[in-house]
């Protein structure tokens, strides 16, 4: 894990992506900090994976206030590139 997390501290966006999915499918409070940051930072550089987290994060209130209008915009990106759950609930 600490390559991992050196690599996405560096700015590799694979890394940053991966850390993202580890601490998201922790599923316990004190790993949603760790995964909406490392999600929101590889969503806004156009990872769909992590668009499509951040999406969730933000629709169940996994430890940010919960937000319909950023999932479903976090949903439309990860869409636009072709992923399947994303696409699904962005309709």
């Amino acid at each position: 894990m600490n390559g991992l997390s050196k690599l996405g501290k560096e700015g590799n966006l694979e890394a940053a992506a991966a850390l993202g999915e580890f601490y998201f499918r922790q599923e316990h409070p004190l790993t949603y900090k760790l995964s909406f940051e490392w999600n929101e930072w590889a969503a806004r550089r156009g990872d769909a994976g992590s668009q499509g987290r951040l999406a969730t994060i933000y629709h169940e209130g996994l430890g940010v206030e919960r937000n319909p209008q950023r999932a479903f915009a976090f949903w439309l990106l990860a869409a636009k590139q072709g992923h399947s759950g994303a696409r699904a609930m962005s309709g």
